[in-house]
């Protein structure tokens, strides 16, 4: 047992290490490792170098690769410039390109090129569109005017073609409006309106009282016509917001013993800013719209001004006339008629008459019949008139109650006032613009009544208040006594009738393709012009009546005669620009009526349509009325 014991515990024993054998294999094992580590470094050394190498040399290829590619890049684009050149040589000035229908806007007059060379010419820019009348060139873009929406829609069919060798451009449409808005927005906010001003106030004053705040252009002052003192109001025009700031930090000061009111001006492209016009001066309306839709397209032409005011419309179609071209003015105005003879002593194209345009056929003569190139009639009345105290035009003046163009013909409204009676003054005030027929009918009972007791006041200021009383209270922002002065005055001066037979005349003096321009002023002149459209309009082939007369009854519609007839343009109306530089422009239209004789009228087509549909007749044409006596 024992023995097995001892056996057991021998046989399950480790055996101890000889000294000598274990150092020697503790040494191999480390010699091992070291090797396998060393070996492990040198492959990872080696595969960094490996993929080094690798990347170097795709680099290289890459960049070699590259550099083939500009080159060939470099040698197209050398081909193709060479070959777009050699191909602009032979091509037109301009290549057509097919476009969608392009809308013109409304009253747009001008296109936008884009695309141009930098040293694009003007001549380059005319030569591909040549019924430009005016070209402005700047860093390859320009703006191209015109005289009709007709030459827009031309010009637009030019996008896509070439101008100034190989460059092909964009062309686009101006809008009116856009422009507008951008001339607004140009100045908004720099712009400050002042109240409460003192009476005496003067332009002068308020510059010093403003100094240092960048005030550029006039200081602008609403004067009393009256009196020409200031009305207590005015408006600044600063050059700098730093400028705009110091202004508006003199809100609540003390000026001339009050406290003035300093704010923001109104300024926007639907509003137009506040301005003044210096009394007793006219600053004509809408001249450069005139200009290009009566002169520039015949400047060797005969033209009629009938009524010469203080001549600014009449200066300038003489500036643009050439020496072969003539000017017959027109007036009824003595004050006008002096100025007017000036004009002939220093210009032998111009000749001033002393009568109405009504008269314009009989002082051309008859032989003057078909050679007139345009007949311009700016209505109403012009600023001086107006301005002027003695001549009774203004209610909230004090002069006589005279109301003429003309005080050495015809009789003064205070002794029309005495003569006529309460029916025909009720007429005559309706007519004249006073659309409320209940205060017509009460103002003229209020004048009966004064004439009765012979108390009718002779002068304006008291005869404004007479009528203010009768009507009451008015809902426009104007004096009560203004719509009765208008009336008066267009009944003494004959106004609509004389505007009949100048548009008459008018018609029989113009040549083909000549030209009518009418400035209206009001609702009841604007009617007028579209009355005498109306009878004289030219037949136009898209009109319902006239297809059908010349699709079911061709031996009808031939034997219609051609006759003098009329077409018309869109109405145009003042720039933002204009209403601000001169803010009586604001209510001006101007219409364009084009004669045509080789057309027929309208009027006529319907006659004979309306035989044949047994719709009875159209209403007859007007006769132009005849000249009352003064």
């Amino acid at each position: 047992a024992a023995g097995g014991g001892g056996g057991g515990s021998d046989g399950g024993a480790k055996r101890p290490r000889e000294e000598g054998s274990g150092g020697a294999g503790g040494a191999g094992d480390e010699a091992e490792k070291a090797r396998r580590t060393a070996a492990r470094e040198a492959r990872k050394a080696a595969k960094k170098a490996a993929k080094a190498e690798r990347a170097t040399g795709t680099l290289a290829g890459k960049q070699d690769a590259q550099g083939g590619k500009k080159d060939k890049k470099a040698k197209k684009a050398k081909k193709d410039k060479a070959d777009k050149c050699a191909s602009a040589a032979r091509a037109p000035a301009w290549t057509p390109a097919w476009t969608p229908a392009a809308v013109v806007p409304l009253g747009c007059r001008a296109v936008i090129v884009e695309g141009l060379a930098n040293d694009a010419t003007q001549g380059e820019v005319r030569a591909l569109f040549p019924k430009a009348t005016k070209v402005n060139v700047a860093r390859g873009k320009a703006r191209v005017a015109f005289l009709e929406p007709s030459d827009v829609s031309e010009a637009l069919k030019r996008d896509g073609g070439r101008c100034g060798g190989a460059s092909r451009v964009t062309v686009t449409a101006e809008d009116p409006q856009a422009v507008a808005a951008e001339i607004a927005a140009a100045s908004e906010g720099r712009e400050v309106f002042l109240k409460y001003l003192p009476y005496s106030t003067t332009e002068d004053q308020l510059r010093d009282f403003f100094d240092g705040c960048d005030i550029v252009g006039d200081i602008r002052l609403m004067h009393d016509p009256s009196t020409g003192k200031c009305k207590g109001i005015g408006w600044l025009t600063l050059g700098s917001a730093e400028g705009q700031r110091k202004a508006l930090s003199h809100n609540g000061a003390r000026f001339g013993g009050r406290n003035i009111s300093v704010t923001l001006a109104t300024n926007s492209a639907k509003w137009a800013r506040g301005t003044v016009q210096d009394i007793g001066t006219h600053t004509p309306a809408m001249v450069d719209e005139t200009l290009r839709a009566l002169v520039l397209p015949d400047p060797d032409g005969v033209y009629v001004d009938g009524t010469f005011g203080r001549g600014g419309h009449s200066r300038a179609i003489l500036s643009r006339l050439s020496p072969k071209g003539r000017l017959h003015a027109f007036d009824l105005d003595p004050e006008a008629i002096l100025v007017a003879k000036q004009l002939e002593k220093e210009d032998s194209r111009f000749t001033i008459h002393h009568r109405p345009f009504g008269d314009m056929v009989q002082a051309l003569g008859e032989e003057a019949a078909g050679s007139v190139s345009g007949v311009f009639l700016d209505l109403g009345i012009s600023s001086p008139q107006f301005d002027a105290a003695g001549r009774g035009f203004r209610p909230e003046a004090d002069g006589p109650l005279d109301l003429r163009f003309d005080q050495t013909r015809g009789e003064p409204a205070s002794a029309l006032l005495k003569r006529i009676g309460r029916e025909e003054l009720i007429d005559i005030l309706v007519v004249g613009g006073e659309s409320d027929k209940a205060a017509a009918r009460r103002i003229a009972d209020a004048i009966m009544l004064a004439v009765r007791a012979g108390t009718l006041p002779e002068r304006t200021r008291p005869f404004a208040e007479l009528v203010a009383r009768a009507k009451g209270k008015e809902y426009q922002a104007m004096h009560p006594a203004k719509m009765t002065f208008q009336a008066l005055r267009i009944h003494l001066n004959q106004e609509f009738e004389e505007m009949t037979r100048g548009m008459c005349g008018a018609l029989e003096l113009l040549k083909h393709g000549g030209r009518l321009g009418l400035l209206t002023w009001k609702y009841s002149e604007c009617q007028l012009v579209m009355d005498f459209y109306r009878e004289h309009e030219e037949a136009r082939d898209t009109a319902d009546i006239v297809r059908y007369i010349r699709e079911s009854q061709p031996d009808a519609y031939e034997a219609l005669r051609v006759q003098p007839a009329m077409s018309m343009d869109d109405v145009r109306r003042p720039s933002q620009r204009e209403i601000q530089e001169n803010s009586r422009s604001r209510s001006a239209l101007l219409h364009v009526l084009r004669k045509t004789t080789r057309g027929m009228r309208l009027h006529d087509v319907e006659v004979e349509a309306y035989k044949l549909l047994g719709w009875g007749a159209p209403p007859p044409l007007t006769p132009p009325p005849a000249p009352r006596p003064w």
